[in-house]
């Protein structure tokens, strides 16, 4: 999860310093990458709380993630275009999942014979 946090933050960083040259690469890759978080993501999800809230938080997370990701995340980077640069608003995102990345670090999972998914590290 870590591991994806930090290339997809580094692609959406990229996407808005690289020159033109560039641009057509990372905006294959970039979402490539980014679609990989969700797997580690709910299975590491499910093992954080008790076996009777599961579905709970995952059911508050997914409606959570999408006003972020289909919402505030693109008028973010709209109102910065407005302001004049699209490039400052991918690289102000992509330095947000680099914070996501520094604090799945500090992430403690419980045992993998605790946790109900086959989660590996």
């Amino acid at each position: 999860m870590a591991g994806v946090f930090l290339l997809t933050g580094l692609m959406t960083l990229l996407l808005g310093t690289s020159p033109d040259h560039w641009i057509v690469i990372i905006v294959f890759v970039q979402p490539m990458l980014a679609v990989c978080f969700f797997p580690a993501g709910l299975a590491a999800l499910s093992c954080i709380g008790p076996s009777s809230s599961r579905n709970v938080a995952i059911s508050l997370t997914i409606p959570l993630a999408f006003l972020l990701g289909a919402g505030a995340i693109p008028t973010t980077i709209g109102v910065m275009g407005d302001a004049g640069s699209f490039g400052v608003g991918f690289a102000l995102v992509g330095g947000l999942i680099l914070i996501g990345f520094i604090l799945s670090l500090s992430l403690k999972l419980p045992a993998e014979h605790e946790c109900p998914t086959s989660l590996s590290r």
